[in-house]
């Protein structure tokens, strides 16, 4: 559990980046207005709404692991899209592509830590994640602000965010999730 933690927390801190920058780096790379701002933003929503119960169907049919794989290389493209994108339909595109995202991983990746733990302690370690997750969610802020800050390079700090996502994925790889069987026996554990 204390590794899928640590994936989450790298994963989390991208998004949250993100979150806390989208509107920044929008307006900077592209020119955005407030107007065209808020219809991204609507868009954003629109489509977040979908993916969170699309992705959590495909968890259910191809499993966390392999559905948060498929989401972190969502988020990794969208990444690189707004690093090197000068056009404003890449504006649009980004979003799109965080949309499919945000929400969805964050829920994949709630189902997966529920499956990880026992029940009995499911109310403290879902508040211990709570507050672990708050803290650990300013690291990503600060790299992408100190990097463009040292580089000048707002593409820089874009890309900065990338190694958090890598380094999430070889964690999670590493991670035994439980196999749970229909026929009601005790879930046996998948390797790796």
């Amino acid at each position: 559990m204390f590794r899928f933690l640590i994936a989450y927390y790298l994963f989390n801190d991208v998004l949250v980046t993100v979150l806390f920058f989208i509107a920044i780096v929008l307006r900077a790379r592209f020119g955005l207005g407030i107007d065209g701002l808020l219809w991204l933003a609507l868009l954003y929503h629109f489509i977040a709404l979908q993916a969170t119960f699309a992705f959590g169907h495909a968890a259910d049919r191809w499993g966390q692991r392999a559905t948060i794989y498929v989401m972190v290389t969502i988020l990794g493209v969208a990444l690189l899209s707004l690093a090197f994108a000068t056009e404003i339909v890449a504006a649009v595109i980004v979003v799109i592509l965080l949309g499919l995202v945000y929400g969805s991983l964050q829920a994949v990746c709630r189902s997966l830590l529920a499956l990880l733990i026992h029940s009995r302690n499911a109310a403290e370690i879902f508040g211990f994640n709570t507050v672990a997750g708050r803290l650990s969610a300013a690291l990503g802020p600060l790299v992408f602000g100190a990097v463009p800050a040292t580089s000048g390079s707002q593409t820089v700090g874009l890309i900065s965010l990338l190694p958090f996502l890598i380094a999430g994925v070889a964690v999670l790889g590493l991670v035994r999730i439980p196999v749970a069987h229909l026929t009601g026996e005790a879930p046996a554990s998948e390797v790796g």
